[in-house]
């Protein structure tokens, strides 16, 4: 980088710790609707930065492994298969390994080795050896004679047969084997059953199998454990359901099997020790089409089989039709598959991951301090446009740098009740704004994050405000309640929409959401395979081509695995909305955004208990409102969520002592490189870790003794300008987050991903316990730090509560928030105090090691003052650094936006 400008440096003159509030807070209800997504970028408005930030899924590296697993698979004559992990066999094909429905029945399709049998080449995932085979679904005399009611054509020209051709494709380079199915003539009449689009509650995911499934698993049975099948001691991880945000887990040895989810159904993990080593599996291609269906011998004599395939809902198949199922194997546990997985997804995508890096730097809904109208929100049934800049400037007038206001679903016009139902007119309810969205920006003295409902437009308001062309949503009984755009005309669409928002103050940031209502209640979405890709890629293109970087909201998990083609989506929800109880509960849906280059969003949140809100079914009920409550966590959550961080607060109820440690001074937010995801030990089936599985839920109670509470980790890692994956440094600062973690739990280095090495020294830091910093201190027998040398633990991780003798009161959430950073070669720490992520690249420009110190960079908003706390090392007589020496150091930033600090050798 260019020279740059140094800002002035003083010494602190009095000890500074993070803000002391308790640890132990009042954990109200929390929140799980959605009715906010937001999302963002601004080309023009934030300006790039010296050092790549992305948040991003790097590899993780192990120095604690001698060899490294591998992933393989057995492939017979006949087309069944073995994978195994190492020598053990974890996967085993059924037999035939293959099945398509069509005319009302399921047909096992035996394979013949093709001719060649196999093959050799290249492609984006790297080089790879392939079986191939070929197959036939047959007709019976009957179906070849059409009888009453039979529907005719299947296939091929003659009407007599479908061919198959399959290919089992293995990279031993990435550890990953593809499952292809193609068929050359394509498939009529496959539809197991139509789908359910009438009643929009509960969500009509349904559970229907796929029509053409392969490849197709013989699983542990439920009732009988002795036939030959896949690893009997197979634990299981799924992610389904609405806002992605269904995470469930179990074993099949155990009897638990994973849910029949339909269309809300997501990619999985497999592992026989979460910890160690597991397997992902996902769809490739055709994703939004894609389903898996898990049948065990209790609930059918077809049972113990595990599908995979594209929807037995779809009601045909088109000529040369290829899908690919993904294996890829995560050498180091839970954490490393899903890793694993997403980056297979977009090495598919060539430069998708590069151009999202480049937009979510930029976007200001990940990127910037926000104020927030979103369900629980002080206004999230609306407010005057006076009301609502008389907040915000309240807010700033109190020193916390709000740079974005988000407008949810009242904000715009529409004649559905309530508006988040449909679309009217792209332009602000003048009963609101008199003066348009424009003037409201204005006068805000903000650019807007505004809200589009689900893709849903107005019964008529397609043609008649729109001018394009709309597919119905069906709602039965209830009659058409929203259209959506054509595959034809949704490029048109979502091009108005863009240019209409950004005319009107919108601030290159968009949220789209009740994604779930308008895929599952579109017949066309369910039954056809291009209909909904081609709608989402016509909002895709559309906000590339005007710049504006997209937050998805209610979505389901093939949302997810579709936006890793799709370089302007840049953010999502994990979780449900500010007003119900599991709101904070992310850890383990994170995972799939993530993977997939998306940073995930926990909703907003208030920052005080002052402005409540009180609401009806189907909220919750005064007296059992959340609103405000949990404030610390909440933030903390969001903060190192990577997605939007946004105050829900009213009128002079901002308390900037929760708001402002997410952010600097000109209101850019603090991330890490990683959200937060749970711990691989989360998943460890009863007996297996010897310290008690953390149950990976954020809850509103007590958790008792024999529960585990949340464990949630996450990481910076600094200087990997190069964007190499992954980064080159071993100097990290992880974050653990443990949430009513109700008894002794040591922290191990495995825990941690990456995992912290055997060989590093690390020092922790915890937020509102460890004691204060003070400058010519002696950092560990003061407390300032916990020391863990490679011959030591970690962090104990149990939450206490307040006095009496640590009892937790009812509803009370304590947590332990703490940093562990890394011993630099030179022996040398550096921290930000009072920031939750108190190493950020956004913040740390470079970090140069000295001999005797350090050299650091740190950027920031003109003449602000960033209070860094570095440890000097205190070299003992065998050589060995088990104590450092606190310097405080003030660093202001200049009018360039950096200062410098040189570190050592008494150079503060």
């Amino acid at each position: 980088p260019s020279p740059l400008l140094v800002g002035s440096v003083r010494p602190s003159t009095s000890a500074r710790a993070p803000h002391e509030a308790s640890a132990t807070l009042e954990m109200g209800w929390l929140c799980t609707i959605c009715s906010s997504v937001v999302v963002g970028l601004i080309a023009a408005a934030l300006p790039p930065l010296t050092h790549s930030s992305s948040i991003r899924a790097p590899t993780a590296s192990r120095d604690h492994h001698a060899a490294p697993p591998r992933l393989t698979v057995d492939v017979a004559s006949d087309g069944t298969f073995t994978a195994r992990v190492d020598s053990v066999p974890w996967l085993v094909s059924s037999n035939p390994p293959l099945e398509l429905f069509h005319s009302g029945a399921p047909q096992k399709i035996r394979l013949s080795p093709a001719s060649p049998a196999h093959a050799t080449g290249s492609d984006a995932l790297g080089n790879w050896s392939a079986d191939l085979f070929t197959g036939t679904a047959g007709l019976t005399p009957n179906q070849r004679t059409n009888p009453p009611g039979a529907k005719a054509g299947f296939g091929g020209e003659s009407g007599e047969s479908i061919r198959v051709v399959v290919e089992i494709r293995q990279y031993p380079g990435i550890n990953a084997v593809t499952f292809d199915v193609t068929l050359p003539d394509g498939a009529q009449d496959i539809q197991r059953a139509a789908p359910n689009t009438s009643d929009p509650s509960p969500l009509p995911y349904g559970t229907v199998a796929p029509g053409l499934s392969f490849p197709l698993f013989e699983m542990p049975s439920v009732t009988d454990k002795t036939q030959p099948n896949s690893r009997a001691d197979l634990g299981w991880l799924t992610i389904t359901g609405d806002q992605s945000g269904r995470a469930s887990w179990g074993w099949f040895g155990d009897g638990e099997t994973p849910p029949q989810a339909g269309r809300g159904a997501g990619p999985a993990v497999l592992y026989a020790d979460p910890r160690q080593t597991a397997v992902a599996i996902s769809p490739l291609t055709h994703v939004a089409a894609a389903v898996n269906h898990y049948m065990g011998t209790n609930q059918s004599t077809e049972g113990g089989l595990w599908r995979w395939g594209p929807s037995g809902e779809l009601n045909s198949l088109p000529a040369g039709f290829r899908h690919r199922t993904l294996l890829v194997l995560g050498a180091h546990g839970v954490t490393d598959a899903w890793s694993a997985m997403g980056g297979t997804l977009q090495a598919l995508q060539p430069g998708v991951a590069e151009a999202r890096r480049a937009v979510q730097e930029r976007d200001p809904n990940v990127n910037l301090l926000s104020f927030y109208t979103d369900a629980g929100d002080a206004y999230m049934s609306g407010a005057s446009s006076e009301l609502l800049v008389q907040s915000v400037h309240e807010i700033r007038r109190q020193g916390v740098p709000i740079g974005l206001v988000q407008l949810d679903d009242w904000a715009h016009q529409s004649t559905g009740t309530p508006n988040c139902g449909c679309l009217s007119r792209w332009a602000g309810d003048p009963k609101y704004f008199p003066d348009g969205w424009r003037g409201f920006s204005e006068a805000v003295g903000s650019p807007l994050a505004l809200y589009l409902p689900g893709a849903g437009i107005c019964p008529g308001d397609g043609a008649r405000v729109f001018n394009v062309s709309t597919l119905n949503g069906s709602t039965g009984a209830q009659g058409t309640l929203f259209e959506v755009p054509t595959p034809a005309d949704a490029r048109k669409y979502f091009a108005e929409i863009m240019s209409g928002g950004l005319a009107q103050g919108m601030g290159h940031t968009l949220e789209i959401d009740f994604l779930d209502f308008s895929f599952l209640q579109v017949p066309e979405f369910r039954e056809t395979l291009e209909a909904f890709p081609q709608v989402f890629g016509g909002l895709g293109d559309a906000a590339a081509e005007a710049g504006v970087a997209v937050e998805l909201c209610m979505t389901l998990p093939h949302h997810a695995l579709a936006a890793a083609g799709a370089s302007a989506i840049t953010s999502m929800r994990v979780g449900p909305d500010y007003d119900w109880p599991t709101n904070c509960d992310i850890g383990v849906t994170s995972f799939l955004p993530w993977s997939v280059g998306l940073r995930p969003s926990k909703d907003s949140f208030m920052s005080s208990n002052r402005s409540k809100v009180d609401l009806g079914p189907p909220f919750l009920q005064h007296n059992l409102s959340n609103m405000g409550e949990l404030p610390l966590l909440n933030a903390i959550i969001a903060t190192l969520s990577t997605g939007p961080v946004g105050l829900g607060d009213g009128v002079n109820s901002t308390d900037p002592a929760i708001a402002l440690p997410s952010c600097d001074a000109a209101g850019r937010l603090l991330q890490p490189d990683k959200p937060l995801t749970a711990i691989d030990a989360t998943f460890s089936r009863e007996g297996q870790e010897s310290r008690g599985a953390p149950n990976g839920r954020c809850k509103s109670a007590w958790m008792s003794g024999a529960d585990g509470g949340a464990i949630w980790t996450s990481f910076t890692r600094l200087g990997d300008a190069a964007g190499a994956n992954p980064p080159s440094s071993d100097v990290l600062t992880h974050y653990v987050l443990a949430i009513n973690v109700s008894r002794p739990w040591t922290l191990a280095r495995t825990d941690l991903w990456p995992p912290a090495l055997a060989s590093s020294t690390y020092v922790s830091h915890r937020w509102g316990r460890s004691a204060q910093c003070v400058h010519g201190t002696r950092a560990v027998a003061s407390g300032c730090v916990e020391l863990s040398t490679p011959s030591e633990t970690l962090l104990d991780l149990q939450s206490r509560c307040e006095a009496p003798a640590g009892a937790c009161k009812p509803g009370e959430s304590p947590f332990v928030f703490a940093a562990l950073h890394t011993v630099r070669a030179n022996g040398w720490v550096v921290w930000e105090e009072g920031k939750y992520v108190s190493v950020s690249n956004h913040r740390f420009a470079r970090v140069t090691e000295r001999p005797n110190g350090l050299k650091v960079q740190i950027r920031g908003g003109a003449g602000e003052t960033a209070h860094l706390v570095a440890l000097a090392p205190v070299v003992t007589a065998g050589g060995a650094t088990k104590e450092w020496t606190v310097r405080t150091v003030d660093v202001v930033i200049g009018a360039t936006g950096v200062g410098l600090a040189t570190l050592g050798q008494d150079s503060e």
